[in-house]
């Protein structure tokens, strides 16, 4: 989507006519346009917000090589104050476990 709206752009075409052509509203023209302009990439620019749980990757490696459950790692962080909910802890260890190619029981 963002590249034709940005390829008709380039084509001299109205923000108007871009929007009858590809069927999108001018509004989401626009602001494809403004950040094409802005950043000069045609593609969207997604930032990513990292997790507060990075600060504790290593203490929570330490916990999975016990054989600690993610209820269990999620109560003794809790203990130390870190404040997330138990779904937060279990998808960080899911994507630890796939990124790290760790195999725990």
């Amino acid at each position: 989507m963002h590249i034709s709206i940005v390829t008709l752009w380039k084509q001299k075409k109205s923000k108007r006519e871009i929007a009858k052509i590809t069927g999108h509203d001018r509004k989401t023209i626009k602001r494809i346009i403004k950040s094409y302009e802005e950043t000069g990439q045609e593609l969207p620019v997604f930032n990513r917000k990292q997790s507060i749980l990075n600060e504790y990757k290593e203490q929570i490696m330490e916990l999975i090589e016990q054989n600690l459950t993610a209820v269990r790692i999620y109560e003794k962080l809790s203990e130390q104050g870190v404040s997330t909910s138990y779904s937060s802890i279990h998808r960080y260890i899911s994507k630890i476990k796939i990124d790290d190619k760790i195999c725990v029981r």
